[in-house]
């Protein structure tokens, strides 16, 4: 807000219009997890996944750390047995904090793992089902985390967002030195034909494997 502020010379010790600044913001915000599908902050979560067909890796929503990694073989989680970081399997990418990146997937150790990731696949023990003409399988892997790009958005976003929050307002100097803010009452704004805010948000876009 007060980056905002400096940049639509507003005075910081003027408040009449943070009201309406942050909700411009928040939208904008919106817009650019829309538009990249993915969260830059952290949320601890616990979430369900389904390991690849032979069982050599688990494809994960974005993470920042991982605090616990189970397993079941009978499709209860009552009875899943915990996973040991190190022995049983290993975050991909090796080295995401050095690379300022997320883990994207929890790889079995092909020479140490006591476990392996099973596949439950649909029909008798999963109620998931076939859709599209793909098989489903039933989720096996349970993963404890903060999930999210990272725990504060990266310079490009917050310059984005702010950028965003920028072309869905206008500002007019009124008469006598008042200050007004309306929303622009123009086209609707689409990050898809902005090519400056594109050039700073693509390298953040998720890219999804089946």
């Amino acid at each position: 807000l007060a980056a905002l502020k400096v940049e639509l010379k507003i005075a910081s010790t003027n408040t009449d219009y943070d009201t309406q600044l942050t909700q411009f913001l928040l939208d904008a915000y919106r817009m650019v997890e829309y538009y990249t599908g993915r969260r830059f902050y952290g949320e601890t979560l616990t979430k369900l996944y389904s390991p690849s067909e032979d069982g050599s890796i688990v494809y994960i929503d974005d993470a920042i750390s991982v605090s616990l990694v189970e397993v079941t073989y009978t499709g209860h989680w009552d009875s899943a047995i915990s996973l040991t970081s190190g022995t049983d399997y290993a975050l991909f990418p090796w080295n995401a904090s050095q690379l300022l990146q997320p883990y994207r997937a929890i790889v079995r150790d092909p020479l140490f793992a006591r476990y392996a990731f099973p596949s439950i696949p649909s029909g008798g023990s999963s109620p998931l089902g076939t859709r599209a003409g793909l098989t489903m399988s039933f989720p096996t892997i349970r993963v404890t985390g903060s999930f999210g790009y990272s725990t504060t958005a990266p310079e490009q976003v917050v310059n984005a967002t702010r950028r965003i929050a920028m072309r869905l307002l206008k500002i007019t100097d009124a008469p006598f030195g008042v200050l007004g803010i309306a929303q622009d009452s123009g086209d609707p704004y689409r990050i898809q034909q902005d090519s400056e805010v594109k050039m700073m948000l693509q390298p953040f876009m998720r890219t999804f494997i089946l």
